[in-house]
């Protein structure tokens, strides 16, 4: 399972992300969840963890989004 880190906000209200209700824990587990089958997607091939994890949490940001 693939384990980055979330990378702390530098500036709280230009990175302030409306969860709608979600527990950040449970966003957190989505955006592992996707950033696992994004490194699955091209072989798991390592040195892309980063690049899986920022993809995946826009993915799941978005997805958030869209469901207001």
């Amino acid at each position: 399972m693939l384990t980055a880190p979330p990378i702390a906000p530098t500036d709280a209200t230009e990175s302030f992300i409306d969860l709608d209700g979600w527990a950040q824990a449970d966003v957190d587990r989505m955006i592992c969840e996707a950033a696992y089958y994004i490194a699955e997607q091209r072989g798991f091939e390592p040195g892309h963890e980063l690049d899986d994890w920022l993809a995946a949490e826009a993915q799941i940001h978005d997805q958030l989004a869209a469901r207001r």
